[in-house]
């Protein structure tokens, strides 16, 4: 079983070695949604290094990303006012971003970091670093 499985491995890399098939980045989006929704919790918010968010959890900001590609903001302390934002997000998985896509109004963040319980991105535009926690783990 383990020699037929090496086998076809093999057999698929010589294929794309022989033919120059290209291999595409894979776009994250179950990492943020989980198939379904997640909720992030706005750990830390950084201008130039210095932290400018709340210290207090009961007034940290909330992200829901859907499956459907929207992502909700709420304040922890809100939420049962609803969402003070709704916006549509895409991953660039090429160019390494993360875009929320409002009205008429883009922000891009660069990705620098996202695993299943962390996302760390940065605007370069306003200098703003932000790091994300799943948010049953804090």
């Amino acid at each position: 079983m383990k020699k037929n499985s090496l086998l076809f491995i093999l057999f698929i890399f010589l294929q794309s070695c022989l033919y120059d098939y290209e291999l595409k980045p894979l776009e994250p989006y179950f990492i943020f949604h989980d198939h379904s929704s997640k909720v992030w919790l706005v750990d830390k918010s950084l201008h130039s290094n210095l932290e400018i968010g709340p210290n207090n959890i009961q007034e940290k900001e909330i992200l829901i990303f859907h499956k459907n590609r929207k992502c909700y903001f709420y304040l922890l302390n809100n939420m049962a006012k609803g969402a003070y934002k709704i916006v549509d997000f895409k991953i660039d998985a090429e160019n390494k971003q993360l875009v929320f896509i409002e009205k008429n109004k883009i922000e891009k963040y660069n990705l620098l970091y996202y695993s299943h319980d962390k996302i760390e991105i940065e605007n370069k535009s306003n200098e703003i670093k932000k790091l994300l926690i799943s948010f049953p783990e804090y």
